[in-house]
């Protein structure tokens, strides 16, 4: 709480504040949903009404600046008759400046609705359209003030202390509340060659405690290769059937053949296993390219903030949702929330885009593997997605998609492996009848396999207006 009346006191009396260019938007959106399946165990056919109203505001000033847009959204079935439920979506990021050149201060709170469960013994979607929607109100607030500070031309110092929140409500009551401290030590302008870097984290988020000290050291060969070794030694208390903690050694590379393509890699033995990271990224003028393969010990929480802290709107203050007016389909590939058991996760992400005078293209696909160190049960999930957008003109664009997921799980005791296949087929367009207004049009067909069988076909029609 002291954090927390500090941050009052300095939003309302810092001079930055009072300083700042303000500017504000407003925009409504009006949707309506038919669907021949809403509870996705009958062939009911249903309606349902969204409106969505949204705030943005912006400033920035000498020492500080504030983005943040709502947009609460409230839904009406014919199932229920009234509205029960009001979601609430928010994405806010304030930066400051405390002493110049020295002390620093961020704050962030964000709100969404997330996935609880997305593997075999989840609920059956994830949108709120749907009457036994697999949906939590989430919550997360952080607080962080942090040090930078330049020790002559030798050495940087970056310190931060931070405390963050997550509520969840809903279909799902939790509240947790964690704390870290990062202290880092990095070479300054004076290496040429060589650069280093030593540092210390520490997490407390209920009764586990996770602390690291880290290094590395790296070598420039050229402009385009840079070669490292790093160590580190890590303990915590996490419960598992294997030993988590200890030291570790790595070797790490990093090649940059052009300004348009970036790779990095690094591999580091550590008590929980083999640890191998890629990053790479290729741009050319009307394409993209990103792979990544990233392993770590994380657990839901953790993912969770993450869904979180990506954007929640776009520029124009819509909620960035795939067209079906869902959650977007590669952030569900997190653990279920109810779960606090600590895992083992390698994830694989593969992104392609290509941008014509008329034409989008979007290909992406991942991979997620989760082993779970108390029970030993294994979790994979696996998820392509094609999108293909044409644009008519600069008013009218049309819309095709195709995805498909699978989740499988495999329990300690070698019991036989459950698993789920969804197809999604979304054909749609988009107009703009004038600078403040839109319209859009979709169908969407999706079908589930396995546990849990079911087929449904909707239509939605969505109208935008920007005050």
């Amino acid at each position: 709480m002291t954090m927390l009346r500090f941050f009052i006191c300095f939003m309302l009396f810092s001079n930055g504040l009072q300083a700042a260019k303000w500017s504000t938007s407003k925009s409504v959106n009006l949707a309506a949903n038919l669907t021949n399946n809403q509870s996705l165990n009958d062939d009911s056919t249903n309606y349902a009404f969204n409106i969505r109203p949204s705030l943005s505001i912006k400033g920035t000033g000498n020492k500080l600046s504030l983005n943040a847009t709502y947009s609460p959204s409230a839904a009406l079935t014919n199932g229920n008759k009234k509205i029960t439920d009001i979601n609430h979506f928010l994405g806010s990021n304030l930066k400051s400046t405390l002493i110049d050149q020295f002390l620093f201060f961020n704050a962030n709170a964000n709100a969404s609705m997330v996935p609880i469960n997305n593997n075999i013994s989840s609920s059956n979607d994830t949108d709120s359209n749907h009457s036994n929607a697999n949906l939590a109100q989430s919550f997360s607030f952080t607080l962080s003030p942090y040090i930078q500070q330049r020790l002559g031309a030798f050495a940087r110092l970056n310190a931060k202390l931070s405390t963050n929140m997550v509520i969840n409500s809903g279909n799902v009551n939790q509240q947790s509340q964690a704390y870290n401290t990062n202290i880092n030590l990095s070479s300054g302008r004076y290496f040429k060659r060589f650069s280093w870097n030593i540092g210390s984290t520490y997490n407390q988020q209920s009764d586990i405690i996770r602390q690291e000290l880290t290094g590395f050291l790296d070598y420039r060969y050229n402009r385009q290769w840079r070669f490292g070794i790093n160590s580190g030694y890590n303990t915590n208390n996490i419960e598992s059937r294997g030993d988590t903690s200890g030291l570790y050694f790595g070797l790490r590379t990093f090649w940059n053949p052009s300004p348009r393509t970036r790779l990095s890699a690094n591999y580091s033995k550590r008590g929980y296993g083999n640890n191998f990271n890629l990053n790479m990224t290729h741009s050319a003028r009307r394409s993209r390219l990103n792979l990544s393969y990233n392993t770590s010990l994380s657990d839901s929480r953790q993912e969770q903030l993450l869904l979180l802290f990506r954007p929640q709107f776009d520029e124009n203050n819509n909620l960035i949702l795939n067209e079906e007016g869902n959650i977007r389909e590669e952030d569900i590939t997190v653990a279920s929330i109810t779960n606090g058991e600590y895992f083992i996760s390698n994830k694989l992400i593969f992104k392609y885009s290509l941008l014509g005078k008329r034409n989008q293209f979007n290909y992406s696909a991942n991979a997620t593997f989760r082993r779970f160190l108390v029970s030993q049960s294994k979790e994979q999930n696996y998820l392509l997605s094609i999108n293909w957008g044409h644009s008519f003109s600069q008013q009218v664009r049309s819309n095709i998609r195709l995805s498909t997921s699978l989740a499988t799980r495999t329990s300690a005791t070698q019991a036989p492996t459950e698993d789920r296949i969804n197809w999604s087929l979304g054909i749609g367009g988009s107009m703009k009848p004038g600078p403040k207004t839109t319209f859009s049009i979709n169908y969407n067909y999706r079908q589930q396999t396995g546990d849990a069988e079911f087929i449904e076909n909707s239509l939605s029609v969505s109208f935008g207006y920007v005050f």
